[in-house]
């Protein structure tokens, strides 16, 4: 009996084996790029199903290059800090995961690009992810980790960005021959009148080094280790000033403004005083103010003014919110208000955008939009 039930046992086994080789052998998937976090934002991980790698690329990369309002910026700041899968066929995609890390960079969120980047695969074999790796960590008082970037990457090893950065972690390693030839050799490659000053001074161990600078990570780093200082602390622009902030928040908590509105608007002679007025009702109406049937009729025959988007994008916009797509809306929606500049979209494309926005979750960036939109046509003081 004893024999028989080891013999069931061993012919057990062999009927799993081949099961249980298939499990070892079978490859892991790739890590996903997009998933790690630099904040909880709240957010869900499906944020970029359905959104395009093209598009979100050309976003990340206009945040790094074009100011922003502050509406814009805290959504930028947003889906950028989300963990979530990236848009389909993208999480190995390591140039947009460096566009991503650069734009938080930009946002003066390095901490954040620091925390994503900090073990992120791929670093080695590509540039621009290492170098955004390295300015993360420059910026944020980690230059052993930039350097420790440097020598593990394995491709266009010559760039001067590297040459710099090599030389000034030959002289935090008390190599300070080697990191005068390497000091050498980039000013050889592209001499920059910055940079030179500072890493003459570290390299000479006294002497006055000048003033600080801020431009980049390495100048940041160069700057703490000569003694001239930290950068200013980054915190974001306010959506709308102390001044007028319980002024403009009142009129979105208020559920009878858009009849104190209709009133203003009833009694208002002036021109320019009727647009104010009609655009901020606009505004409300997008945003979710409780509007009945008589003043939903009254609301259509308003004017919002002049669009400032190409008719294209706003039809984009308007698409990924009936679909649903949550990331795809909020990219639609920061390339209107990039091109629009620091002072944010027109009120016929702010309205468009407010109401996308509501329309797929993402109704903290709607309002955020709506306040700053209404800030912009409170009533001369």
């Amino acid at each position: 009996m004893k024999a028989l039930r080891v013999l069931t046992a061993v012919a057990a086994l062999a009927a799993a084996a081949p099961a249980l080789a298939q499990v070892e052998v079978e490859p892991l998937s790739a890590l996903d790029m997009f998933f790690p976090a630099a904040a909880e934002t709240g957010l869900p991980d499906t944020l970029w199903r359905d959104a395009s790698p093209s598009l979100a690329r050309e976003v990340f990369d206009r945040i790094s290059r074009q100011p922003l309002s502050p509406a814009a910026r805290a959504l930028s700041v947003r889906v950028l800090a989300t963990g979530a899968n990236a848009p389909s066929g993208a999480g190995s995609d390591a140039d947009l995961a460096a566009a991503r890390a650069n734009a938080l960079i930009a946002l003066g969120q390095a901490e954040g690009a620091a925390r994503i980047l900090d073990r992120a695969p791929g670093q080695t074999r590509n540039e621009p992810l290492s170098r955004a790796a390295a300015e993360a960590f420059l910026r944020t008082a980690r230059p052993e980790r930039a350097c420790e970037t440097a020598r593990d990457l394995t491709v266009d090893r010559e760039r001067v960005y590297w040459l710099r950065l090599r030389a000034f972690c030959q002289a935090l390693d008390g190599q300070a021959d080697a990191a005068a030839v390497t000091f050498s050799l980039a000013n050889q490659t592209e001499r920059d009148a910055v940079f030179s000053r500072l890493m003459s001074a570290l390299l000479a161990g006294g002497g006055n080094p000048g003033t600080a600078s801020f431009r980049n990570g390495l100048e940041i780093a160069l700057s703490r280790r000569l003694g001239l200082g930290d950068p200013p602390a980054a915190s974001p622009p306010p959506i709308v000033s102390d001044a007028l902030s319980a002024e403009v928040a009142g009129l979105l908590t208020d559920p009878g403004a858009i009849d104190r509105q209709f009133e203003a608007l009833a009694a208002a002679t002036a021109p320019a005083a009727r647009t104010r007025i009609a655009r901020r009702i606009l505004i409300l109406a997008a945003v979710g103010a409780a509007v009945t049937d008589e003043q939903r009729a009254r609301i259509a025959a308003l004017d919002g003014g002049r669009s400032g988007a190409p008719t294209g994008w706003l039809l984009a916009l308007s698409d990924a919110a009936a679909a649903g797509q949550m990331g795809q809306t909020a990219l639609a929606a920061l390339w209107i208000a990039q091109a629009a500049g620091p002072a944010g979209p027109a009120t016929a494309d702010r309205v468009l955008v407010i109401a996308a926005l509501r329309r797929v979750g993402l109704s903290e960036d709607a309002r955020n939009f709506a306040l700053e939109g209404l800030a912009a046509l409170a009533d001369p003081r």
